[in-house]
């Protein structure tokens, strides 16, 4: 396989190109390109000696890939914990008052003592609530919906 770097002589030398003519019918310089450096980079796939392994060297690889897998496990379960305690939640239930302060009793039973910015929040109302949980404390951030007197 041989390239041509002359001009195509069948043209006029108006539409004279640059592209080099290839001896293959139908072969592009792009497929000639792509076919050399195919060649090259299986010669040196060739050309680099093969190494025996010790049992004791595939050992080590196989213990240092687990610590490697190991420590990308706790590092993403410390992220995903971090993420999730930051996001706000919104809890749906009755406003009560009690001994110790509001507290909202949310639609699957929960009881939770609220915290946080009380000011919209009133006794006997049914509310959706955005804010942090902490434990069976909820830090009301915002009233999300109000909707209304609860049902009895």
């Amino acid at each position: 396989m041989s390239v041509g770097l002359f001009y195509d002589r069948t043209q006029p030398e108006t539409s004279m190109s640059w592209e080099p003519i290839s001896w293959h019918t139908g072969e592009t310089m792009q497929d000639t390109v792509v076919r050399a450096l195919t060649a090259i980079a299986i010669g040196t796939i060739l050309l680099v000696p093969a190494r025996a392994e010790t049992l004791d060297t595939a050992g080590k690889q196989l213990y240092a890939g687990i610590a490697v897998v190991g420590v990308g496990a706790v590092v993403g379960v410390i992220f995903l914990v971090r993420h999730e305690n930051r996001k706000t939640r919104s809890i749906t239930g009755c406003v009560a008052s009690g001994p110790a302060g509001m507290t909202l009793k949310s639609k699957n039973g929960r009881v939770y003592a609220l915290s946080g910015d009380s000011t919209a929040i009133r006794a006997g109302d049914r509310l959706t609530l955005e804010g942090k949980r902490k434990g069976k404390v909820f830090d009301a951030q915002r009233v999300k919906q109000d909707f209304g007197a609860c049902p009895t």
